[in-house]
């Protein structure tokens, strides 16, 4: 056999060979693509359902939410109602006054003397010490009158005077059923023996008022000095 027909049955094997290997390197890659294509899709199956679980859940979530926000509102309505400390704040008890237990006339009658008494007994005069006493014992009862004193009064170095500047009648807050009582506030100067004022001071006087055959008058009365 010459060397020509050599080296031509030598590149027929070696196309052979060739034919060969590329056949089978066709089918590994066609089983790969294969083997790929089908994992894509079995995920994508996979995703598909879990996006339909999510959105059945997410719905199922969503009432139960609503729901219970519905009931916590309901029950948080029914607490508000039902709360009495709430209710008391947004509706306060009223609060009494005189004008619920005495006729209107009595409570004019009897502030009308309490305002004159406290306009005669506050006003002193050391050079005259039961003065104010005198003046203002037509608005006392005769118990308060007798009970008080008119000897042994008399004038300091720093209190000689004392002068009216103002007074308020008003209603007192802790009010009886059972008497009247007014309190008075009164704002007053005094002086001194040598007629220089010494100081300015406010009093409140409690005033209990009885009714008589000759109208009220003040049946006793306390003073706060207080201020």
């Amino acid at each position: 056999m010459s060397i020509k027909q050599l080296v031509i049955n030598g590149m027929v094997g070696l196309s052979a060979m060739l034919l060969i290997i590329a056949f089978f390197v066709g089918n590994k890659q066609s089983e790969k693509a294969k083997s790929h294509t089908e994992v894509n899709q079995e995920q994508t199956e996979d995703l598909q359902d879990e996006h339909s679980y999510s959105d059945n859940h997410g719905s199922h979530d969503s009432t139960d939410s609503s729901t219970t926000t519905d009931e916590h509102e309901h029950v948080h309505e029914e607490y508000e109602y039902e709360n009495p400390e709430v209710d008391q704040e947004e509706n306060p008890p009223k609060q009494k006054t005189l004008a619920d237990y005495f006729p209107k006339e009595d409570l004019e009658a009897s502030k009308k003397v309490a305002e004159s008494f406290i306009k005669n007994y506050y006003p002193f005069d050391g050079d005259n010490p039961v003065q104010h006493i005198e003046n203002s014992k037509q608005y006392m009862s005769d118990e308060l009158a007798k009970k008080i004193p008119t000897t042994n009064i008399r004038s300091t170095q720093t209190i000689h005077k004392k002068k009216l500047v103002s007074l308020e009648v008003y209603e007192p807050y802790n009010i009886s059923d059972e008497v009247i009582t007014w309190n008075v506030r009164v704002k007053g100067k005094v002086f001194d023996k040598s007629g220089k004022q010494t100081q300015e001071e406010t009093y409140d006087y409690a005033l209990e008022m009885v009714k008589t055959e000759n109208g009220f008058k003040v049946d006793n009365f306390t003073l706060n000095t207080g201020h």
